[in-house]
Formats: structure tokens, C-alpha cells, sequence
């Protein structure tokens, strides 16, 4: 878990950085999306953090077409999550 954290905290500052990275804000998305797996009990706040980027992305024109499910599989699992 402390790896982990480790990798979401320096994706987070990365993205932060330079919020117009679409690589960044991606690796961003998967690490909550990832990191929903390992902490099931937080998997609603993971998905949710990981769907604002993707929307925000998505909205940018900057979601890449091969990453356009992100947001309604993220819904998705939101959903089911109970979130």
C-alpha cells in the first residue's frame, strides 16, 4: 500500500503541474482506478476522482478515442460501488 501511495502521490504532483499533460492526467486516472482495487472500501471515492479527470479530459478534446470508455465505464463502477 505505501508503494502504492507513493506512485498516486507523485502522479498527483505531476498532474497538478501541468494539468494541459494529457499523459499525466491519464497515468492520474488509472493510478485511482488502480488504487480502487487495493482499497475497496474507498473504491467510490477512487472511481469519482479518476471520472472528474476523465470528464474534464473528455470535454477538453484531450481524451484520447482509444480512452473514450473511461467515463462510462467509471460511471459504471461508481454505480456498483455503491457510490
Amino acid at each position: 500500500m505505501k508503494a502504492y501511495r507513493e506512485g498516486l502521490e507523485i502522479r498527483e504532483r505531476l498532474a497538478a503541474r501541468d494539468a494541459g499533460n494529457a499523459e499525466w492526467q491519464r497515468d492520474l486516472i488509472v493510478s485511482y482506478w488502480k488504487f480502487a482495487t487495493v482499497e475497496p472500501e474507498r473504491a467510490a471515492e477512487h472511481y469519482r476522482a479518476a471520472l472528474a479527470i476523465a470528464i474534464k479530459m473528455r470535454d477538453a478534446g484531450k481524451l484520447a478515442s482509444v480512452d473514450a470508455y473511461f467515463v462510462e465505464t467509471l460511471e459504471r463502477l461508481i454505480r456498483d460501488a455503491g457510490g
